[in-house]
């Protein structure tokens, strides 16, 4: 369906879309690609209204739900985003990367001191039967608000913060990665010059 939009004209993209949803329309992830294709051909407005129509038919599915708010994160609709993101958290306050992926999203649309506290109540909760597999998530989470922190200080609140667990990173630069599914055992691999990781 994709290649169908892309090869539409731009006049008759929208119809195309129209078309398409009728073949398509109990697939989720179609109207995730729609709405992020038309979003950048220029049908910002068309693209979200189609993007929230998904959140309105899955919002009981926190993997759909997520995977739109990465979507619109990447579209640069930062609060849109942020808004999906607590609606996933309040769904199930006990989502260790719903703690991450909120404050993540505050980070980037510059709300620091809200991207902190965040981070913060994520790590400092109990996730009780979880606790062990939440460990290196938590362990990320700190490294990510300690970096915040060396950034932004003089910004900051940090009175609700134990600042003897804030260290600075040592490292410039530091990749991570994350999907909406949370499996990505044996799917990633890091190639480097010469050596295979």
């Amino acid at each position: 369906y994709l290649k169908e939009i892309k090869d539409a004209p731009m006049t008759m993209k929208l119809e195309v879309y129209k078309e398409l949803k009728s073949t398509y329309r109990y697939e989720k992830a179609f109207f995730i690609d729609m709405a992020a294709y038309l979003y950048t051909a220029g049908f910002q407005n068309e693209a979200l209204n189609i993007i929230f129509s998904a959140v309105d038919e899955y919002s009981f599915d926190q993997r759909t739900m997520k995977a739109i708010a990465y979507t619109l994160e990447s579209l640069k609709e930062l609060e849109r985003s942020i808004g999906v993101y607590e609606a996933v958290l309040a769904h199930d306050p006990n989502d260790i990367h719903a703690y991450r992926d909120l404050g993540l999203a505050y980070y980037q649309a510059g709300q620091f001191q809200k991207a902190i506290d965040i981070l913060y109540k994520g790590i400092s909760r109990s996730y009780f039967n979880q606790e062990n597999a939440s460990l290196v998530m938590k362990s990320m989470m700190l490294q990510e608000l300690s970096g915040i922190i060396s950034i932004h200080r003089d910004q900051l609140d940090l009175t609700n913060i134990e600042v003897a667990m804030v260290k600075p990173i040592p490292v410039d630069l530091r990749i991570t990665i994350d999907c909406n599914t949370r499996d990505l055992s044996n799917t990633v691999s890091i190639a480097e010059p010469g050596v295979s990781v």
